[in-house]
């Protein structure tokens, strides 16, 4: 039961992520010279990121690891 909990999360998560990547490049590509664009496409790429190590931080068990992945979640989440 827990493997097909954890398959979930990841395929939750992995779906959002790749979603949003997929949102922030095709309107880049709409009007690359467009400096919303381009900061849509920056502001995507770090919702992704924030979610991969927000996901990895609650399956993580080692307490050194955990540290360093809310430390990334959180300079993530301020820019």
């Amino acid at each position: 039961m827990n493997g097909i909990v954890f398959n979930v999360d990841l395929l939750t998560v992995g779906l959002a992520v790749a979603l949003a990547i997929i949102l922030g490049v095709i309107v880049f590509f709409q009007k690359t010279s467009s400096l919303t664009n381009r900061w849509f496409l920056v502001f995507t790429m770090m919702n992704a990121g924030w979610s991969v190590f927000n996901y990895l931080n609650y399956q993580a068990s080692n307490p050194t690891t955990i540290l360093l992945l809310i430390r990334l979640v959180l300079v993530l989440a301020v820019l």
